[in-house]
């Protein structure tokens, strides 16, 4: 499954959520059904950050496909806990415990795409009569939805960045900042608080340290909000600021939708310090 298309406010470094009750709706075949024989089968999705993947697995090491539905044909329901309101189509599924699916897109960032495994498809030990040799008893498939509607846990960290840079000339490179106001309009559609630092940075793209930071506090991001970021210390070679905006869900959590942003504007800068030049 491709995550190519998840909001933009999701796709930054440092972001890292777990959903309140993902499901996936699993329709599958019994290929022994007409020998009343049932099967079984474990799950697990796998994540992938890059190289590095993640597996998470059903509660239980596998579910039972039955054997008396006249089509061969078994509907699940797999997910943390199972959900009041299914598709239609689903309405009869078996509920599946299927507690780390939450998890699938936490991490390091949100993974680029997830895939899905039946672990050890098989035939449990069971009575078999009149089953014939030499033939083949065909394959179990079937197809899956996957609904996952971003409804955060609480602890879910989404975090937006940025930056602003061009400020340095050659005159400014002789000015010590001592005291850097950083003024900006912080308008969030998620519906949960925001903090927000800014850090100063060379025209290298370096962070200049030695710096103390008072952030800003936003506790709902709803409606365009001013703040004021200030920076104190020895700051020199000045060329813009990296700034940064952390969501972090508390216990009420919060969904988004895809047209939801994150947006800094209006970002103005006022310095305090001396300048300092050899004629």
């Amino acid at each position: 499954m491709d995550l190519s298309d998840l909001p933009d406010v999701l796709t930054q470094d440092g972001t890292d959520i777990s959903i309140a009750n993902p499901c996936i709706y699993l329709r599958l075949n019994n290929p022994m059904q007409p020998y009343r024989l049932t099967a079984r089968t474990g799950m697990t999705i796998t994540s992938h950050h890059g190289e590095q993947l993640a597996d998470y697995s059903i509660n239980n090491p596998y579910f039972t496909i039955g054997n008396n539905h006249d089509d061969g044909i078994y509907a699940f329901c797999l997910s943390p806990t199972d959900p009041a309101n299914r598709p239609e189509d689903f309405a009869a599924a078996e509920y599946v415990p299927f507690a780390s699916l939450s998890n699938v897109l936490s991490g390091h960032g949100l993974p680029s795409s997830l895939s899905i495994s039946l672990d050890n498809p098989c035939l449990p030990d069971q009575k078999v009569d009149g089953l014939p040799l030499g033939v083949e008893l065909g394959s179990i498939h079937g197809n899956y939805l996957f609904r996952a509607p971003i409804a955060l846990k609480e602890g879910s960290t989404i975090v937006y960045a940025d930056e602003a840079t061009g400020w340095g000339s050659e005159d400014f490179d002789h000015v010590t900042i001592t005291e850097l106001n950083i003024r900006a309009t912080i308008q969030c559609d998620i519906p949960i608080a925001l903090d927000i630092k800014a850090n100063p940075i060379d025209a290298g793209g370096n962070i200049i340290n030695n710096v103390s930071i008072e952030g800003v506090h936003i506790a709902d991001g709803s409606q365009p909000q001013e703040v004021n970021i200030r920076i104190t210390g020895n700051i020199t070679g000045l060329d813009g600021i990296r700034y940064e905006a952390v969501a972090t869900a508390g216990p009420d959590g919060g969904a988004l939708r895809p047209d939801m942003n994150i947006r800094v504007s209006n970002l103005r800068p006022t310095v305090s310090g001396y300048y300092e030049k050899e004629l």
